[in-house]
């Protein structure tokens, strides 16, 4: 499997079992990923760190519109199926990465999105604990550290800073079927 360690995929396991809330946040984004999905033409998202499901289910009944999901945490999700989506999503995942996987997962992210990709990241510790102790978010990085790892698989993002805290990146790709 692509970007997680059996190890550290059953910390993910354990800690989802454990905490019922944890991943449960990207629907508060439906508009603004629906409106991004749109806006390129596309109609496929894939909702690459999906937790349990909730973006999917928000947008269930959206016109043209399907989300898939992968979730290395949550058994029945822990794979990609599909050569390409139209749009890859990934909010408040990254920074869950082990840091030596991080290049393999962006690289991953961009060679599933055929029109483009949108990326909500933290950059502070979390309030989580992982089983084994660690902060949650294995990756605490700011504004320059993520812009140097995304100039190498997403030429031409754009990214904004929200709060100090938060990254938002657009990227489309430039040659849409490519």
């Amino acid at each position: 499997m692509v970007g997680v360690t059996d190890e550290y995929k059953a910390q993910l396991q354990a800690y989802h079992v454990n905490n019922p809330s944890w991943g449960t946040g990207a629907h508060a984004y439906k508009d603004t990923i629906f409106g991004i999905l749109r806006k390129l033409g596309g109609a496929s998202i894939l909702d690459y760190g999906c937790g349990k499901g909730t973006l999917k289910k928000s947008l269930e009944g959206r016109a043209a519109c399907e989300v898939y999901e992968y979730d290395p945490g949550i058994p029945g999700k822990d794979t990609i199926g599909y050569p390409k989506y139209d749009l890859v999503v990934s909010r408040d995942v990254l920074e869950h990465v082990e840091p030596e996987m991080i290049d393999e997962v962006l690289q991953e992210i961009a060679d599933k999105a055929r029109l483009g990709v949108w990326l909500m990241i933290h950059t502070k510790p979390a309030g989580a604990v992982l089983p084994d102790g660690r902060n949650a978010h294995l990756i605490q990085e700011g504004l320059k550290w993520w812009k140097a790892k995304l100039d190498v698989c997403m030429p031409g993002h754009s990214i904004e800073w929200k709060g100090n805290t938060w990254l938002i990146v657009n990227w489309k790709r430039e040659n849409a079927y490519g």
